[in-house]
């Protein structure tokens, strides 16, 4: 089930637990860790989808960037690109980690998502829109914010977040939700 789906299905149980909740006081304070290949892209359109529609008690707050699917720079140009495609420029993108902690990330020679993230589709250049501080501190800064309403939705690999508890450990109880898209390819 897509990582947005079980979002969206916390919301909807949340309101089957009580009918006379009102949401709008208590909307999902969304941020978003990505690596930003082409499945990204489709989770972040949904996301936002959700945060324009009055309807659904969802705010994107933030996009922090991560190296996974693509070169973390690569990420901070498809975020770019997918925000501006919908005509959103005030939510906050931060260029994060470019590297793993513990073993070296290989997207290898032919790359699912292409060498871009974006399936090598040539697409016209897009100067990122960025922060400037560094995903970690975004992820600190936010969570800080937000302290017990935060929801991050992590779709690459966990290394911003991994590094932001190791420097502020007590933001793990300043976070409401963590839903985290994980997977393994090669069973190791």
């Amino acid at each position: 089930m897509p990582i947005t789906h079980l979002l969206a299905r916390s919301i909807l149980m949340e309101l089957e637990q009580d009918p006379a909740k009102n949401f709008i006081e208590e909307e999902k304070l969304v941020l978003i860790d990505t690596d930003a290949g082409t499945d990204d892209a489709w989770a972040i359109f949904m996301c936002l989808a959700a945060h324009h529609d009055p309807k659904i008690p969802l705010k994107v707050v933030g996009l922090t960037c991560v190296t996974g699917n693509t070169a973390v720079d690569n990420v901070t140009v498809n975020v770019t690109r997918t925000l501006q495609t919908v005509g959103e420029a005030n939510i906050p993108i931060f260029r994060g980690s470019e590297s793993a902690l513990v073993f070296a990330y290989d997207i290898g020679d032919d790359p699912y998502h292409g060498k871009d993230g974006f399936g090598d589709a040539n697409l016209p250049p897009v100067q990122p829109t960025l922060e400037a501080e560094h995903a970690v501190n975004g992820i600190i800064q936010l969570a800080e914010l937000y302290k017990g309403n935060l929801t991050i939705l992590a779709l690459g690999p966990l290394t911003n977040l991994a590094t932001a508890v190791r420097l502020k450990p007590e933001i793990k109880h300043w976070i409401k939700d963590l839903y985290i898209l994980g997977g393994n390819h090669s069973g190791k």
